[in-house]
């Protein structure tokens, strides 16, 4: 029971250690990740969970993400099998909310619902954290 965690710690470690250690002439999309990193870990603590369209940044920052949310994916949404109360009732309990590849902007009582009930975070677009 104890090895699950710990993996999943391990491979966060890993994936954030491996975006770090790029080459400083890395592609924007690389550094946009490790900045979308570092914004998540700055406004959360361990055990926080994190709503957003980019899991693999969230993952890698250390946090969890609603079940119900870790696919946001564009076939999802569009087949119905993600609605806007789903992704609400699903980020009832979160500290964050990223807005980060525009698939969860195409639920628009979800985003409503997110303006109203989260701050807006300082300098990072498309970021909000419980009022």
């Amino acid at each position: 029971a104890v090895l699950v965690p710990l993996a999943c710690w391990g491979l966060a470690w890993s994936a954030a250690r491996d975006l770090e250690s790029a080459p400083a002439h890395s592609d924007p999309a690389r550094k946009e990740a490790i900045a979308l990193i570092e914004l998540i870990r700055a406004h959360t603590e361990p055990g926080d969970l994190v709503a957003g369209d980019a899991q693999m940044q969230i993952f890698a920052a250390g946090r969890g993400t609603p079940p119900n949310l870790v696919d946001t994916s564009h076939a999802r949404i569009d087949a119905g099998y993600l609605t806007d109360e789903e992704a609400i009732a699903a980020s009832e309990n979160v500290r964050m909310v990223v807005f980060q590849t525009g698939r969860l902007e195409r639920l628009p009582r979800y985003e409503e619902w997110v303006r109203s009930n989260f701050q807006p975070v300082d300098g990072a677009e498309g970021a909000y954290l419980r009022n």
